[in-house]
């Protein structure tokens, strides 16, 4: 009797540790599926909130308004574009610098955006930002141009690489500036500013235009779209940037990000064919 005792208490514990180790398995399962479902929808990152104390400390806000009457961490553009492009002495910088978010005129041949970076936290902070396209469809990216204004004075142009033509030339372009190729396929540019000190402001101004003088426009369909995205991040905000190296080890993008460590902006223009009217 004392044996079929014990041995119906030993297969029941067996069975309470197959529930648990299943129930392991199951959570485990459930957290893979929602940090992919939230890599889906958030452009590739799993935002992740971050205790009051790195709240307060390090932290960003964007504005599309120098008084930052509405603070946010994301922001976002759009423009329709037609025809054959312009070209770099085309575009009205001193008009576009004395706006404040998205510059609109009635015959809009380029995107260009306005936006405020501002600390209001209370470190002096490391940021690192960068431009990446997350969406590319019929080729834009082989003549498109991408400018960045920093505080109202720094600018850098960017581009995909040439191709040389059938008699080896490069492209010459009539410019005042040279743009600089994009780092990677998908990577425009990467840079970093330091010693953003808490209440201080920057000023950013993007531009996106078809090129008319790059030959890559005949070349491809007078069609496309692009979604570049630019992001702005808090270098070693919290405890969960090394967690999450540790984890992802050398991968090109991280797993998570901490919500209030960083700043997006969606920029979205799509070239169409020029309309008839």
């Amino acid at each position: 009797m004392r044996g079929s005792v014990g041995f119906r208490s030993i297969r029941n514990h067996h069975r309470i540790v197959r529930v648990i180790l299943l129930g392991g398995v199951f959570l485990g399962l459930v957290v893979i599926a929602a940090i992919m479902y939230a890599r889906s929808i958030k452009g590739g990152f799993f935002y992740v909130s971050t205790n009051p104390p790195a709240l307060t400390q390090g932290h960003m806000s964007i504005a599309e308004h120098s008084t930052f009457d509405s603070p946010v961490r994301e922001l976002f553009a759009r423009a329709t574009v037609d025809g054959g492009g312009i070209s770099y002495v085309d575009i009205p910088f001193d008009e576009i610098l004395e706006a404040e978010g998205q510059y609109k005129k009635d015959d809009q041949l380029f995107l260009a955006y306005r936006f405020f970076i501002t600390n209001d936290g209370r470190e002096t902070l490391t940021v690192d930002y960068d431009m990446r396209l997350t969406q590319v469809t019929d080729a834009m990216d082989q003549y498109i141009r991408i400018l960045v204004i920093e505080d109202g004075v720094t600018k850098r142009m960017y581009q995909k690489p040439d191709q040389l033509d059938q008699d080896g030339h490069m492209p010459q372009y009539e410019q005042p500036m040279e743009a600089s190729d994009f780092l990677a396929s998908n990577l425009v540019f990467r840079e970093t500013f330091e010693g953003f000190r808490p209440g201080e402001v920057k000023s950013f101004v993007v531009i996106l235009w078809v090129e008319a003088q790059d030959p890559d426009l005949g070349d491809w369909s007078e069609e496309g779209d692009i979604i570049a995205r630019m992001s702005f991040d808090i270098r070693d905000q919290t405890q969960t940037r090394g967690l999450e190296r540790t984890l992802m080890n050398q991968a090109t993008e991280p797993l998570w990000m901490p919500y209030d460590s960083r700043c997006v902006i969606d920029f979205h223009i799509t070239h169409q064919e020029e309309s008839s009217a």
